[in-house]
């Protein structure tokens, strides 16, 4: 999960300088976080569910 959010956060890097408002990046950066966020919830929650059986 850290590798792909990593990737996400980084991609901004490549598009090319001064074409994109930094108002978009913003907003970009924002939503990959929140993904990451809610991406990181739901691989702990099902974690959980198949925790050790005894």
């Amino acid at each position: 999960m850290p590798y792909v959010a990593g990737f996400l956060w980084g991609l901004p890097l490549l598009w090319p300088r001064g074409e994109t408002p930094l108002s978009l990046v913003l907003v970009y950066l924002f939503a990959t976080w929140a993904l990451s966020l809610v991406g990181a919830w739901l691989l702990a929650r099902a974690l959980r569910r198949a925790g050790p059986e005894d």
